[in-house]
Parts: C-alpha cells; sequence; structure tokens
C-alpha cells in the first residue's frame, strides 16, 4: 500500500517537472522564431502593424464595395431561370427578353 502512496506522490511531481521543462523548450524555440522575424524587420506584435487608413484611390475594398453597390438586387439573369439556354450564340430571343 505504501508503494502506491509513493507512486501517487511522483508521479503528479514527475508530470509538473515535465511540462515545466517541455514548456521551456517551447518558449526558447518561439523566441528563436520571433527573434528571426525581427532580424528581418517584419511585423511580429500587434504594435508593429500600420493601422493609418488607406486613401480610396490606393484601397481595392473600395472600388470592390463601389462594383456592388451598382448591382441591382432585380435583376436575374438568364442562368437562373428555369429555361436551358445554349452555351453559345446565337441566343433565342427569350434570353435576349430576360437580359433586357
Amino acid at each position: 500500500m505504501a508503494k502506491r502512496a509513493k507512486l501517487a506522490l511522483i508521479f503528479p511531481i514527475a508530470l509538473t517537472i515535465a511540462w515545466l521543462v517541455w514548456s521551456h523548450i517551447a518558449h526558447s524555440r518561439l523566441q528563436s522564431k520571433l527573434d528571426e522575424l525581427a532580424a528581418r524587420h517584419e511585423p511580429v506584435h500587434l504594435s508593429d502593424l500600420d493601422f493609418s487608413p488607406i486613401p480610396n484611390n490606393q484601397n481595392a475594398a473600395f472600388y470592390y464595395q463601389s462594383a456592388i453597390a451598382t448591382m441591382s438586387n432585380t435583376a436575374f439573369p438568364p442562368a437562373a431561370s428555369n429555361f436551358v439556354f445554349p452555351n453559345y450564340p446565337p441566343y433565342p430571343a427569350m434570353w435576349h427578353t430576360m437580359v433586357d
């Protein structure tokens, strides 16, 4: 019975020591990788990032938003209908009616 009590005491202590050693090794590896990134002048921390506003003429999102705003929510292309049209011209008159 004393043997089991010793094991019950030693096992959690051994796990704690193993975790502390591995935590130290992982931290050292991570820090070395972060130091490599910092040496290349790459952003490592949130404070390294630039959050200044981008002018509209340099911002692709502005052009995407402008294009989406011009789209109609009520127009549906012929492909969205239940009719089957050929994938090549000349298209039938009904196709042109739906496009208009």
